[in-house]
């Protein structure tokens, strides 16, 4: 219970109109695994998916069940989480030369997801966009105009 405890504090929730809310958290068990996790309010686990790396933040969609856990920065995944049945949908690899920088956000309307990335070998900071309509393909990127960025709200 303490692992879920812990996991409670910054943990990002997802809620329909129909449903209570779903806290998420990135965490790692005793013997090393990293997991991809939800729980109810009262701390009853609801998916447990076992992930390859450490996990970092969540990036919830505001209309559909579904949330990108980033991977701890420097990372080169971020993974798309149907919360629905605490699944894998799919996986978003880094792009050349970027990195992921373990945050991001949905456009208000869902139809882009912003992932902050260190780019080049300087870390100069950029942002990511991935549309989640064609399976998150990096469709641009604009600059952040600093090194080594990381949340993004």
């Amino acid at each position: 219970m303490l692992v879920w405890l812990a996991a409670l504090v910054g943990a990002p929730t997802a809620h329909a109109a129909d449903a209570e809310p779903l806290y998420l958290s990135a965490r790692d068990d005793a013997a090393g695994r990293h997991y991809a996790s939800g729980f109810d309010p009262a701390g009853a686990p609801r998916f447990d998916l076992t992930v390859a790396g450490r996990g970092h933040a969540f990036a919830v969609h505001p209309r559909r069940p579904e949330a990108v856990l980033f991977a701890r920065r420097p990372g080169q995944v971020a993974l798309v989480i149907d919360l629905a049945r605490g699944r894998l949908l799919a996986t978003i690899e880094h792009v050349r030369d970027r990195l992921f920088c373990g945050h991001g956000v949905y456009a208000g309307d869902g139809g882009l997801l912003f992932a902050t990335e260190e780019a080049g070998e300087d870390g100069h900071g950029v942002v990511g966009c991935y549309d989640p309509a064609r399976g998150y393909r990096r469709v641009g990127e604009f600059p952040t105009h600093g090194i080594g960025p990381h949340e993004l709200t």
